[in-house]
């Protein structure tokens, strides 16, 4: 593996967590919203 493809493959795990964590924030949203629904 050369530099070019470690920094893309860097790169690309970086755009999957960033994903995930975004997904995650949302469903917390998601779950407050509901709770301030239900309670």
């Amino acid at each position: 593996m050369n530099d070019r493809q470690k920094r893309e493959l860097a790169a690309q795990l970086a755009g999957l967590a960033f994903g995930a964590f975004m997904v995650l924030g949302m469903a917390w949203g998601v779950v407050r919203v509901a709770r301030v629904l239900v309670g």
